[in-house]
């Protein structure tokens, strides 16, 4: 492959390469074809896949890496952009295959491209789609995933996320251990926390508490919060809402999602996608559910389960993933909630496939088996 050196300009804060007419002379490559550019700077290397122009411009973060200055000489050399074929199944050696979830446009019809890297023995993929003036900005994502994780972020989008903006993803919370939770599900798909932004929304009634709410997090979460705001609505409460602003990635969990909901209502619950299921089910217990105990003589409790949605889509959703995990639901319309009554065997799946396992609803139900255990002697 032969290589070639260029100048770097920069016009206004955008570092450029231009291609001369001698250099396009010996490409074999048409305008708006894409390619990967492979560009080698002092002793550094780093690739740039885009559409194939006179003018090809160099992304803050590779010209930081590369140590790019103004008028500098690079040395570069182009290859035609091929992609691997798409895999036809969700898992591959117990693991969640990103690649099957991709999809091949985005909402606004622009084409969604990958290249997979193999770094330290792991899989990577590079992920970005094409528009008319080039390509979007890359991002770098662990191909394979385990189960129970993928499913637990799938769960915390489906209970607590936005499910609508293609153009962000969006957790919010302020339950400290499931908004750790996000942060570490994200940093397994190798979404790294400086990547995150954080905004907290609190009622006035929250200021001088302020200072003590920013610490705790912070101290958890392990990374800060960028922008605060209030709000004066009739919720006097407070919440963190952690985003992540990149098109491509939110099209691939969203697209995941509600591939993932499918899946889990069409087919039989075993092996890898049952772990998946017993991630996504148990996460939307912490955000959306509830356990209620309940007794008609003082003597012998009885228990439910209860899950809260406004859309009645998911709470027919939510119906048959209890169906199958053993319950008997009915849904109420009228005040949106999905319920079934839980016995001791079902009691204890809730504990064992971790469901509430962030709030105040663990503790009734590890009431509820002792009181069971007590009146069963």
């Amino acid at each position: 492959m032969e290589s070639f050196e260029l100048n770097v300009f920069k016009v206004r804060k955008k570092f450029l390469l231009y291609i001369p007419i001698s250099v396009k002379e010996k490409l074999p490559f048409s305008k708006g074809e894409v390619v990967k550019i492979n560009l080698y700077l002092n002793n550094k290397y780093f690739s740039l896949i885009t559409k194939y122009n006179s003018i090809i411009t160099i992304r803050k973060k590779i010209a930081k890496e590369l140590g790019i200055k103004e008028r500098c000489k690079i040395r570069i050399t182009l290859e035609k952009f091929s992609e691997i074929k798409r895999p036809s199944k969700m898992f591959f050696e117990n693991k969640v295959d990103l690649l099957y979830f991709l999809p091949k446009k985005s909402k606004k019809g622009s084409k969604i491209s990958f290249e997979e890297l193999i770094i330290g023995g792991e899989s990577f993929l590079i992920v970005f789609s094409m528009h008319s003036r080039g390509s979007s900005k890359e991002i770098l994502l662990k191909r394979f995933v385990e189960p129970r994780i993928f499913g637990g972020l799938l769960g915390q989008i489906q209970a607590e996320g936005t499910k609508s903006n293609f153009n962000v993803i969006e957790f919010c919370n302020k339950n400290l251990s499931e908004l750790k939770d996000f942060i570490r599900y994200m940093e397994s798909l190798n979404i790294k926390k400086e990547n995150l932004l954080v905004k907290l929304d609190y009622h006035p009634i929250f200021e001088l508490k302020l200072d003590q709410i920013l610490k705790e997090f912070i101290h958890c979460a392990g990374i800060s919060v960028n922008y605060k705001s209030v709000s004066s609505g009739r919720s006097k409460g407070y919440s963190f809402k952690i985003i992540l602003r990149n098109t491509v990635f939110s099209e691939l969990i969203l697209n995941s999602l509600n591939k993932t909901r499918e899946v889990l209502e069409k087919k039989n619950l075993q092996g890898n996608l049952l772990i998946l299921a017993e991630g996504y089910f148990s996460k939307i217990l912490c955000g959306d559910g509830t356990f209620e105990l309940t007794s008609m003589n003082r003597k012998k409790f009885q228990a439910r389960i209860k899950i809260y949605d406004g859309n009645l889509k998911f709470l027919k959703h939510y119906l048959i993933l209890l169906s199958k995990f053993g319950f008997k639901p009915y849904i109420n319309e009228k005040y949106f909630f999905v319920r079934a009554m839980c016995d001791y065997s079902l009691a204890k799946k809730l504990v064992e496939i971790r469901g509430f396992n962030t709030n105040k609803n663990l503790e009734r139900i590890h009431e509820y088996l002792t009181q069971f255990k007590a009146t069963t002697r």
